[in-house]
């Protein structure tokens, strides 16, 4: 996210990184969220109705609620075939980044860490993972997640002061539609149209050759 960020504003960083994702969550469950609770109501409101039986799949596993929210549409096998590849590819996509994250740290911040070493952390990561999910399910895999992620809490409050303090001190110079840190760099970068004038000499001496 950093990599692909750079030379952007903060502005655009915090619309991209944040706002557009909520937008499409909060679309997301509102639609598919809504559409579950409406059935519910509607079946305990009349009781001509099946229940779809969502209430108790998530009691059951509250993963395979939206396979079962998919049996009342058209085109289920498709629908579920399209999330599990979109399941897939978050993970997939999740950790890849951790593992390239985690790569750079131990190459000494190589921006083109070595592609084995990071198929090594992967698959740690994959090993890890699967042994605590055989171990005690899913509820062990949680409570790792939150026990190391208790300490990272601690690192990220520490990165947003240290944010601030940069932020506080940060006095770019705004220069023809562009932002510089100091002056030299806006001096230099700037367009002036006047800056070589000293190297000016002026017109050519004319010579005039006498006539032979």
């Amino acid at each position: 996210m950093a990599r692909i960020s750079r030379g952007r504003t903060i502005r655009e960083f915090t619309l991209g990184v944040l706002l557009i994702p909520i937008t499409i969550l909060f679309l997301w469950f509102t639609a598919f969220g809504g559409s579950a609770v409406h059935m519910e109501l509607m079946a305990a409101a009349d009781p001509s109705m099946a229940s779809p039986g969502l209430v108790e799949a998530v009691r059951a596993d509250t993963g395979s609620a939206i396979f079962k929210l998919m049996e009342s549409y058209p085109l289920t096998t498709v629908f579920n075939l399209l999330i599990v590849l979109m399941i897939v590819l978050w993970f997939v996509t999740s950790s890849d980044s951790a593992s390239f994250v985690i790569d750079m740290l131990t190459s000494g911040g190589d921006t083109d860490p070595p592609k084995i070493q990071r198929l090594f952390w992967a698959g740690t990561e994959g090993v890890i993972a699967a042994v605590l999910l055989a171990a005690g399910g899913l509820g062990a895999l949680q409570a790792a997640s939150i026990v190391s992620g208790f300490p990272f809490a601690v690192v990220i409050l520490v990165m947003m002061y240290s944010l601030l303090r940069g932020l506080s001190r940060d006095d770019l110079i705004y220069r023809q539609q562009q932002w510089f840190t100091t002056e030299e760099s806006a001096e230099h970068n700037s367009a002036n149209e006047f800056r070589d004038e000293d190297l000016l000499e002026g017109p050519p001496d004319i010579v005039v050759k006498p006539n032979k």
